[in-house]
């Protein structure tokens, strides 16, 4: 297979559109990867590098794993902060005629794992979207996935919202690009083993296209039944993550909940320094989640 053939330029069509994830492009019986998501793919995966067109001068490196047991090798890449886009056949191959159509028909990531076999069933695995309205006003909404719970707040101080941010424990944190917390989000994520940021498009959590993605998906005229119409920054946190639901998911959105407002005052917020001296959700050690308070209970 050499770059030339229309295989390998539908591989690379849906790979430009993309590019931030390991594409698991099937191929019959296989997901296959090519080129730097194979060499990538094969190291975390222990599994064989080969390649096409061995000692040619477009030798393309591959590797694959059958579509029976894909499901494990996605969670493990997904474990180890990878996204995965799953490009399935969307046509009976014997009824194609020419090329199989092909399409990514969903998105995993790891605040985005819906399969209860990944997951530890005592835990919360959050998507945390996160919105810097101004240096001192942090808007932030949760959701998890595989209940449907979605929570949002404001908080006017960035260690407040650092501390929540390791409370909440996210598996995935969305940030827009270039956002003025960006460096205050890194920090709080540095606490947290396992946790992926994610810089998505600034138009994601504009305020207009934010209030009308969560109209839209929740069928609703107003966000005001919701509480949220008093807390902007939340809210555009909130849109962000419904617009990225909705483009990773691919059609196939579980339920969720309308969002509830969260008050800061309802909780007991400890500073960083207090929760990783009394490991409750990683130890000292290795910063492992296994070990610490939160995986005892």
């Amino acid at each position: 297979m050499s770059v030339a053939t229309p295989m390998m330029r539908q591989y690379l069509e849906v790979k430009a559109q993309h590019p931030d994830a390991i594409l698991f492009f099937r191929m019959g019986d296989f997901f296959e990867m090519f080129l730097e998501d194979a060499v990538i793919a094969s190291k975390e995966l222990d599994i064989a590098l080969t390649s096409r067109n061995r000692g040619d001068r477009d030798e393309i490196p591959m590797c694959g794993v059958p579509v029976h047991a894909s499901r494990g090798y996605i969670n493990k890449m997904v474990e180890k902060g990878y996204k995965v886009a799953v490009c399935d056949q969307v046509e009976d191959p014997r009824e194609a005629k020419g090329l199989v159509r092909r399409e990514v028909v969903r998105i995993v990531t790891p605040g985005l794992n819906g399969d209860g076999e990944a997951l530890d069933p005592k835990e919360n695995n959050f998507l945390l979207g996160i919105m810097a309205a101004r240096a001192d006003t942090f808007g932030m909404a949760w959701l998890d996935l595989t209940t449907g719970e979605f929570l949002v707040a404001e908080h006017n101080e960035g260690d407040r919202m650092r501390s929540e941010v390791v409370s909440i424990c996210p598996g995935e944190i969305l940030i827009p690009e270039g956002d003025e917390g960006d460096a205050l989000v890194v920090e709080a994520a540095a606490w947290l083993p396992g946790t992926t940021v994610s810089r998505l498009p600034q138009w994601h959590f504009e305020s207009d296209a934010a209030v009308r993605t969560l109209e839209e998906f929740f069928h609703c005229a107003s966000l005001e039944p919701f509480g949220c119409s008093e807390l902007p920054a939340a809210t555009r946190a909130a849109g962000g993550i419904i617009r990225y639901v909705l483009e990773t998911q691919k059609g196939a959105v579980p339920h969720i909940l309308p969002p509830r407002v969260i008050q800061s005052s309802e909780f007991m917020l400890l500073d960083d320094v207090t929760r990783r001296n009394l490991e409750l959700t990683s130890t000292l050690q290795g910063g492992k989640r296994r070990g610490s308070l939160l995986a005892v209970l």
